[in-house]
């Protein structure tokens, strides 16, 4: 059984760069709708200006008839009183519009995670749903998250789409713990486009962009893995003869734009991350292609099973016999619950298994000298405060291999305990071993936010 972040969806796959014209395409469907109520209100506006005027000739054609009939009424008596019928009249439609309330005219979209993971190429679309589906964000890192990239998506849009380069979106987060099932949240940008469309020609228009992600997939321990996003565009006064034309003609066709400003900020926030787990899978590829040719195959890799954020500043180095290889493909050992547990979660976790002999990285070994023992490499992307290890083996492992460029901490747990321990007694002593390394390691508790 494979860890469930390697499922593949059947939405989720590499398209090529017209995925945005794509989800455009599809979107811009519901946007007839807006435009016909717009329409809708626009025509109740200008039947209000007819009514007027027919209201007016029909004043004045029924006193002239009424004065044909009764010559006893005075002219300037009928007149006066056909006015004033007019003007009871302009003045109950012109109130009627100005103070009923107004109905904005909306038109919303959503683009999903699963589209979101077509914008990339192989390396990138592994990265983000390694970093998303497998590590994960807690609540409060999403939101981080999501306020850097909606804010910057603003921005690329405003210049992409309006031309306008101060687009400053207010954003505001809502977070809700339910009685049943998981808390989510949802971060809001809000942003006033009136200013701008008034600068490319929709005069009198106002109207705002609210784009909103939302926390879509909840794992344990109120972790994200997957979020969407739900695009609005808002006419707030819908009767304005400019409102049908900048749906039609400045929102449909930026839809494509909003969607590639929303896919590049999204990778460029996670950036760093992304290279850093790049880097660290295709080294993981190339010694398991080693171990092949060697006849040790070794399919899996523990970077699969201990899902690595791309920023934390631990490590666990472990032997790996003490890891049953069934029970970590179901994420159900206690090494996965104690990291958990103590807040270590989306830390590193590598083995001390000799991938390579120490004579292959010697002057005419195998490998000598294109790489480096594994650790040493897994070293040039994880920049550990701090090494965790884990059975006897794995302390002199992780000092021989140390780098010089590195100043960390040194952790040793269980450094007795060697292969063919029982496992139940084997769990104990691990979960005594974290309980005390929370005196030696400013351990991080987990706590539901």
């Amino acid at each position: 059984m494979e860890p469930v972040w390697l499922k593949e969806d059947e939405e989720e796959t590499i398209q090529s760069d017209n995925w945005a014209k794509k989800w455009a395409l599809d979107s811009a469907r519901r946007l007839p709708l807006t435009v016909e109520i717009v329409k809708e209100r626009q025509m109740r506006k200008e039947a209000s200006y007819e009514i007027i005027l027919i209201a007016v000739g029909i004043g004045v054609l029924g006193n002239m008839f009424a004065q044909s009939l009764f010559p006893v009424f005075s002219l300037p008596w009928a007149i006066i009183s056909s006015g004033g019928i007019c003007i009871l009249i302009v003045a109950f439609l012109v109130l009627k519009d100005r103070f009923a309330p107004m109905i904005p005219a909306s038109f919303w979209t959503n683009l999903g995670f699963s589209t979101l993971m077509q914008a990339s190429d192989s390396d990138e679309w592994f990265a983000l749903k390694y970093l998303v589906r497998g590590a994960g964000f807690n609540l409060a890192d999403f939101e981080e998250y999501a306020s850097r990239v909606l804010r910057s998506t603003v921005q690329s849009y405003g210049i992409m789409a309006l031309r306008a380069k101060n687009l400053i979106p207010e954003i505001s987060t809502k977070r809700a713990k339910p009685k049943f099932g998981p808390s989510y949240s949802r971060v809001i940008a809000s942003t006033d486009l009136s200013e701008a469309s008034e600068a490319i020609g929709f005069h009198g228009l106002r109207s705002t962009l609210v784009l909103e992600l939302l926390s879509s997939r909840i794992g344990p321990n109120d972790r994200v893995n997957g979020f969407d996003l739900i695009a609005k565009i808002n006419v707030a006064n819908p009767t304005s003869p400019a409102s049908d034309d900048f749906l039609e003609e400045m929102t449909e066709p930026s839809l494509a734009q909003l969607a590639a400003s929303y896919a590049q900020e999204a990778w460029t926030e996670l950036l760093t991350r992304i290279d850093n787990v790049v880097g660290l899978h295709r080294l993981l590829l190339k010694m398991s292609d080693y171990m092949k040719r060697h006849g040790v195959p070794d399919p899996w890799f523990l970077m699969d099973y201990y899902p690595y954020d791309g920023q934390s500043d631990g490590m666990f180095v472990v032997d790996k016999c003490f890891l049953d290889k069934g029970e970590v493909r179901n994420q159900s050992d206690v090494l996965t619950r104690l990291i958990e547990e103590y807040g270590f979660f989306g830390s590193y976790v590598t083995d001390c298994d000799q991938w390579s002999v120490p004579t292959d990285h010697q002057p005419g070994g195998e490998l000598y000298p294109r790489w480096q023992p594994h650790l040493q490499e897994e070293l040039m992307y994880v920049h550990p405060r701090f090494v965790v290890t884990i059975g006897s083996r794995a302390k002199d492992f992780a000092e021989q291999y140390k780098s010089q460029k590195q100043d960390f901490q040194v952790v040793a747990l269980l450094a007795d305990t060697q292969c063919g321990e029982d496992h139940s007694s084997f769990e104990k002593k691990l979960e005594e071993a974290f309980r005390a390394m929370a005196n030696t390691i400013r351990a991080r508790p987990h706590s539901t936010p």
